[in-house]
């Protein structure tokens, strides 16, 4: 059964170090080169300028799910140090927090350009397929005409959707254990102790069972595992993701 165990000898601990990870998170000098444009020199701006149509940029992918994942870490920092526990809240922020890891580990890891652009292609895609199904229900909107996009604003969006490719593309369990094993074999090379795998396979664990949670499953209540180890591992799943993507954001000059 799925537990929070902050009532164990060894949670303050590990609380306190994940605390302070999202405290160095949450400084302008960790995360603020997100809020400004990539560098015209970086990999970024070249994905973005082979797409100039898309309907989502690369870089506001990006920035967006950073944005959220810096949020819902802040909201975890905020309770937890209340002593205010909510455990279906605290797990659907984890889960935010690991799409976000997901998709910066996805793009920036792979060792080779050519597949982190092909990666940065399917972010494109991904966001492009989720909006034209999105499209396609508000559409259907009939006693809400407020909500409806104009006519002409649909047009255009479906247009620029067409520009990039939204078949064949990976689902979200997929991009997540990719991103994990490419984040696993990181934290292996910073720490020679650490089995690659053991990352992949937490976080991919993490992500089903969050998943579960968040849809309000009750398969996933019956799992094993706890809170306070799942939330250490995610954050410092993002927090490497973080730093790599930074490299293919703004390069250093030589």
């Amino acid at each position: 059964m799925y537990i929070f165990s902050v009532d164990s000898p060894d949670a303050p601990a590990h609380l306190e170090r994940s605390m302070s990870i999202i405290e160095h998170l949450e400084l302008p000098a960790t995360h603020a080169w997100i809020r400004q444009p990539p560098a015209t020199s970086s990999e970024i701006a070249a994905i973005d300028s082979s797409f100039p149509d898309a309907p989502v940029s690369l870089e506001d992918s990006l920035r967006d799910a950073v944005i959220a994942a810096l949020e819902s870490a802040s909201h975890l920092r905020l309770a937890i140090q209340s002593d205010l526990f909510a455990p279906a809240p605290f797990r659907a922020e984890l889960r935010t927090i690991l799409m976000a890891a997901g998709r910066l580990g996805y793009i920036s890891l792979p060792t080779q350009s050519d597949d982190r652009r092909e990666h940065a292609e399917h972010i494109l895609g991904m966001e492009a397929r989720s909006l034209d199904r999105a499209l396609t229900d508000i559409d259907r909107i009939e006693h809400l005409p407020g909500l409806r996009w104009d006519t002409d604003e649909v047009d255009e969006l479906r247009r620029k959707i067409k520009t990039v490719n939204t078949a064949g593309l990976p689902g979200d369990r997929s991009l997540i254990r990719i991103a994990a094993d490419l984040i696993g074999r990181e934290v292996t090379a910073a720490d020679a102790r650490i089995e690659p795998g053991v990352l992949r396979d937490h976080l991919t664990w993490i992500w089903h069972t969050a998943s579960g949670s968040a849809h309000g499953f009750a398969w996933q209540s019956l799992s094993h595992g706890d809170f306070v180890t799942d939330l250490g591992d995610v954050l410092s799943a993002f927090h490497y993701a973080l730093d790599a993507a930074k490299n293919i954001w703004e390069p250093e000059t030589v």
